[in-house]
């Protein structure tokens, strides 16, 4: 006997007495055909906002790239460092670790949120034709583009199998606010992943979990981990559910789905050691300012950044540090009036069927919360934690991301509940409604997205005058590195005012060095610690030749005196000391 999942009802399909229109739009289709149309679908969405030199790599934006959420204007820059580095370097264990950032120690580009993945298919590309590839804009155009197709094979599952299913499913998941609002850290933007969690969830429920079924899981697990941690802890607990919830159900041996278990985690560590993540210097901190991140109480309700309600169009709910999880306006319409179908299928037994899965996302729900509980500017709850509870949940700070999972989960069950419980003409008005009042509401991020990717970021450094400097070195030390450039600055109102331009300033030249190959010294990964009192103490020391020295905050004693082949650079000062024979190391470090 299969597990009972949700399926069609009579109503979701038009009768003999339709209209023939009505017949053709709720008919059922061939899965792939619903697919295709919705990505169709998406495919339209995202080609409004990116263009395709943009997809394909080519564009002048990834010169230095730059997302629109805030806190991000060094994230998407730092994460193509990364993967820049990746590529050129050699096969090694561990293998994600790169010797030549964050020089002499090395790095692992995991911690740069370089989405692995793509970086372990863009060095194998390069193997095959030479050429350095850049992924991240196919990447991004999936990843905008894929939501609704996840969504369709959600509702397929679930026994809808129409036009109507399809075509709502693109255009609300597609523009949800939550996910676009995200451009800027890469691969944060890989929420779809969640919603392919749930199609998996349902698969194993409903068939069990056979060899291809368990194959799917287990790839997904792998994509996800080799993409973000946040997304992984998502997907994973969705697989979590599934395994429970069929151990719940009694219908499977349990010493079966004890060794599926133990064969995802056991791949999965093997994985994370192979890749060098689990290693003692590649360890991923906590941090504190675990309940700075979290999400309003009021974000998943209020309209936000609304292109649907003009004066709500640059109105954020809470404050701008917490998690933006605004669901757009079409999708709290369709929610609203889903709700008494689904309090009707919650009280016939779905709290039952499904409760390893609401378990699940009622623990996401809390800990999107956090311990600082708000709504709007005002603090309901507020629960201090200890240190080493605070330090270690700090891991996940930006802990209302975890309504991500919980809100494509709601839209799913409300389409699925109108087409499920209203007749044809009224699920068929629901939905067209709200699948266009979604898009018009997400109009203004997908407007800001769209312009941000016209351009580069205009660089704050002389670029051209640096690259000529680093054209003739064999590496590179930036004084200070990206991390101690806060510290360096503590007490002190250098000329520009903001950190932000050194900040620029240091990915411009990791950029350079990255797309030279040349071992740097600095990097941005906040999940290590710098010493930067030793930092400042070294760039003191007597230069050495073939490197080029970057000094964005030069201080008594930087560079040190006497030092030959120093110049400034704008408000930088550059040397490359003239002990090193110009040009002996052309082209050297390089491959």
């Amino acid at each position: 006997m299969k597990a009972p999942v949700p399926t069609t009802g009579k109503a979701a399909f038009a009768d003999a007495a339709s209209p023939g229109w009505m017949r053709f739009l709720f008919a059922p289709r061939p899965l792939l055909l619903l697919l295709a149309i919705s990505g169709a679908i998406g495919a339209a969405h995202v080609l409004t906002m990116f263009s395709w030199r943009f997809v394909l790599g080519t564009a002048g934006f990834w010169t230095f790239p730059r997302g629109t959420v805030p806190g991000s204007q060094s994230d998407m820059a730092g994460a193509l460092v990364g993967y820049l580095y990746f590529l050129k370097a050699g096969w090694n264990l561990p293998l994600l670790h790169v010797s030549r950032l964050a020089f002499p120690g090395g790095s692992n580009v995991f911690w740069l949120d370089s989405v692995p993945s793509l970086a372990l298919l863009g060095r194998v590309l390069r193997e095959i034709t030479g050429q350095t590839v850049n992924l991240y804009g196919l990447y991004m155009f999936l990843a905008f583009a894929l939501p609704g197709v996840a969504m369709t094979w959600v509702l397929a599952i679930a026994g809808q199998r129409h036009v109507v299913a399809a075509v709502a499913a693109a255009l609300i998941a597609d523009a949800v606010p939550y996910l676009l609002f995200e451009w800027g850290h890469v691969a944060l933007c890989g929420q779809v992943l969640t919603i392919f969690a749930l199609a998996l969830y349902l698969l194993a429920l409903r068939d069990g979990a056979g060899a291809r079924i368990r194959g799917a899981w287990l790839a997904l697990l792998i994509f996800a981990f080799l993409s973000n941690m946040y997304l992984f802890v998502m997907v994973g607990g969705i697989w979590t559910a599934g395994i429970v919830q069929r151990a719940l159900n009694r219908r499977e041996p349990l010493r079966g789905l004890w060794i599926e278990a133990a064969m995802a985690i056991g791949s999965v560590v093997a994985l994370a050691l192979l890749m060098g993540i689990l290693s003692l210097q590649d360890r991923g901190a906590g941090t504190m300012g675990f309940t700075i991140f979290s999400m309003n109480l009021g974000s998943p309700l209020i309209p936000q950044l609304s292109g649907a309600i003009p004066p709500l169009r640059h109105y954020w709910i809470g404050t701008h540090s917490q998690v933006l999880t605004y669901v757009g306006l079409g999708a709290l319409l369709v929610v609203l009036f889903a709700v008494p179908g689904m309090l009707r299928w919650l009280q016939a037994g779905a709290l039952r069927r499904h409760a390893a899965l609401l378990a699940v996302m009622a623990g996401y729900y809390m800990f999107a919360l956090s311990t600082k509980i708000t709504l709007g500017s005002h603090v309901l709850l507020n629960v201090p934690l200890p240190h080493g509870v605070a330090y270690a949940l700090g891991a996940f700070r930006s802990s209302g991301r975890f309504f991500w999972p919980i809100g494509f989960a709601a839209m799913a069950l409300a389409i699925l509940t109108i087409l499920r419980t209203s007749r044809p003409p009224v699920a068929l008005a629901v939905l067209a409604l709200g699948g266009v009042l979604q898009m018009i509401d997400v109009g203004p991020i997908r407007r800001a997205v769209a312009a941000s990717t016209l351009h580069p970021v205009p660089y704050v450094l002389d670029d051209a005058a640096i690259a000529r400097v680093l054209d003739r070195a064999q590496g590179v030390k930036v004084f200070p590195s990206f991390l101690c450039v806060n510290a360096r600055l503590h007490g002190r109102s250098p000329p520009w005012r903001i950190a932000a331009r050194l900040l620029q300033a240091n990915i411009e030249i990791q950029l350079l060095a990255a797309r030279r190959n040349l071992p740097i010294n600095s990097e941005l990964n906040a999940r290590i610690y710098i010493d930067c009192a030793a930092e400042a103490r070294a760039a003191a020391k007597p230069l050495h030749p073939g490197i080029a020295y970057v000094y964005l905050v030069p201080r008594p004693g930087e560079p040190p005196a006497g030092t030959d082949g120093c110049r400034t650079i704008g408000w930088a000062r550059v040397c490359l000391p003239a002990a090193y024979a110009a040009g002996a190391g052309a082209g050297s470090g390089r491959n």
